[in-house]
């Protein structure tokens, strides 16, 4: 980057050597304040729009917007601010070295004595405009990131909580159906063995006696409600061992050692719960072993 200094400081000739050894480095010049226009009008009621501002311009300066280079910046305060200064004057200073300056389009930085910066692309710049660096308005994207940084964080906030009850959601509805799937074994099970003592009975009926897992079975059909499931069903030595899936686990103790087909009744092992229901094993003795 190369910075200089109108009027002829440090001497121009030492503009143009800098100029040769730096063929694509951007220049900055600053010229004494008093070489140039600026202007300030407050906002008006509803603010400053495009059309308003194509309207006043033509007016603001003795000199025609033609003749000279410009810059101008709607504030924080809502203030328009335009800078100027005529062409003429700069070819004044520049004299000979204008040709090398603008060639080769260079980017150029033009700004009066005492401006602040930030960056080429800063405010104000009255280089030539095809000379100058793409202009970033860093003031209003800072008014717009202060306005809208609220509500732009509550924003991504409700979307990470969304996407999370989403993802809690779906894996909700996997448990319910993995769910739905083990009931609906379960149904086809007691169904197959509803159908076996069925089978079994029209035997017994016909003179045949039927084998105590038979009557077990037949009993804890009848003892049994309907909103109750027989996961695994096993005769030990110990005894017979009951493991349920149910909603009311101690009603089912109560019922078993109330009939007369069972007795010793008794839980093994811990009581899980599932949801509504509770999955449970008990051990007993059948009648058929006393």
């Amino acid at each position: 980057m190369i910075r200089f200094e109108l009027p002829q400081h440090p001497p121009l000739a030492d503009l143009l050597e800098a100029l040769k050894a730096q063929p694509k480095a951007p220049v900055i010049i600053e010229v004494p304040e008093g070489w140039c226009y600026q202007i300030q009008r407050g906002a008006p009621p509803g603010g400053w729009r495009a059309s308003l501002l194509e309207t006043l311009r033509p007016g603001l300066f003795p000199e025609a917007m033609e003749a000279l280079h410009w810059d101008e910046e709607i504030g924080e305060d809502g203030a328009w601010r335009v800078w100027a200064m005529a062409q003429t004057r700069l070819d004044a200073a520049l004299g000979e070295f204008s040709g090398p300056l603008w060639s080769q389009g260079r980017l150029v930085r033009l700004r009066p004595a005492g401006q602040g910066e930030e960056g080429l692309a800063a405010f104000p710049n009255l280089a030539p405009r095809g000379h100058r660096a793409r202009r970033i308005p860093w003031r209003r994207l800072r008014r717009l990131a202060q306005r809208i940084g609220p509500a732009l964080l509550v924003l991504l906030l409700l979307g990470s909580v969304g996407l999370r009850l989403r993802r809690n959601w779906n894996r909700l509805q996997a448990q319910v159906r993995s769910e739905e799937l083990a009931i609906q074994r379960m149904d086809q099970q007691v169904q197959a063995d509803r159908s076996a003592l069925a089978i079994l009975r029209g035997q017994a009926s016909r003179g045949q006696q039927a084998p105590i897992w038979l009557s077990d079975l037949d009993a804890l059909t009848r003892l049994l409600p309907e909103d109750t499931r027989l996961v695994k069903l096993e005769w030990t030595p110990q005894g017979l061992l009951l493991d349920l899936l149910t909603p009311h686990p101690e009603r089912i103790q109560e019922i078993l050692e109330a009939s007369p087909e069972f007795k010793g009744v008794r839980f093994v092992g811990n009581l899980d719960r599932q949801g509504e229901l509770s999955r449970l094993t008990l051990q007993c003795q059948s009648e058929g072993e006393r």
